[in-house]
């Protein structure tokens, strides 16, 4: 990242990538005086987000990302992009699907021409299991018609993985130009075929989380926490939310698991 950075100065993808590697590498005061210098580059999209971050981190609780922004949506209430985010932080660290719909709902009616912020409504609305609503989406010709085929084709895997109709959402992963097998060894073992699913891991290359994932679904816990006990607090943030978890979340493994990563058990 700073090889890129010299090569472009400007680009404010780069710089906030560049924050992103500090803190992967645990570099946080060093990420925060570099985050202090590139404000001005950025948008203020990513200021929030990474500020987020940054005081997460510091302070070892993720609630703090939910913090700001409540205090930036207090502020704008009916800014579309904030309600997105105060609904991605809702599921990703609360794990409050309830919290994460009522905010995707509202950015979504802010902002329905934003095609993130709908596909986000729309997976707000599955994981809420509101199915019909989430229907009336897909054929909305205003945000379906924007997409590309695998987009939509990806948006039809999970209107099918989210309502456990596996076969029909294998049908709709197959259709992928970029073959997916992350999405394929979910499918293969929620379908409990072991011999799937054992061939896709063994030939592909996962990370840990997607890994826990499946084995989470497998039921074998002693791998799914290997996987798990090797994320760090960031990587954490991307799989909190994930269903798979949901039947391990009371065990006291689950809720250590949770609390070393700075996440509310």
């Amino acid at each position: 990242m700073e090889k890129a950075e010299k090569l472009d100065p400007s680009s404010s993808n780069i710089t906030r990538n560049k924050v992103m590697a500090l803190l992967y590498n645990n570099k946080i005061k060093e990420a925060e005086k570099y985050f202090n210098q590139i404000k001005p580059i950025i948008g203020a999209d990513q200021e929030n987000s990474l500020l987020g971050h940054i005081n997460s981190l510091k302070n070892k609780d993720w609630t703090e990302s939910i913090r700001i922004y409540k205090t930036m949506l207090d502020k704008d209430p009916a800014n579309p992009r904030k309600n997105y985010w105060f609904s991605v932080y809702y599921s990703s660290v609360l794990h409050d699907y309830i919290s994460m719909l009522e905010y995707a709902k509202k950015a979504y009616e802010l902002d329905s021409e934003n095609v993130q912020i709908a596909g986000h409504y729309f997976l707000a609305l599955l994981m809420n299991k509101r199915f019909d609503q989430a229907e009336e989406l897909l054929n909305n010709s205003n945000f379906i018609d924007k997409l590309s085929d695998d987009k939509k084709n990806n948006l039809f895997f999970k209107y099918h993985y989210y309502q456990e109709n596996y076969i029909k959402a294998l049908v709709y992963s197959n259709k992928l130009k970029n073959k997916n097998f992350e999405l394929e060894a979910l499918i293969f073992a929620k379908l409990a075929d072991t011999v799937q699913t054992y061939r896709i891991l063994n030939n592909h290359v996962f990370g840990y989380g997607q890994k826990a994932r499946v084995f989470a679904i497998l039921k074998q816990k002693d791998s799914m926490y290997y996987y798990l006990n090797k994320l760090g607090p960031l990587d954490c943030l991307t799989i909190n939310d994930k269903e798979e978890f949901d039947p391990y979340r009371n065990e006291p493994e689950f809720k250590a698991f949770l609390r070393e990563n700075y996440f509310p058990d």
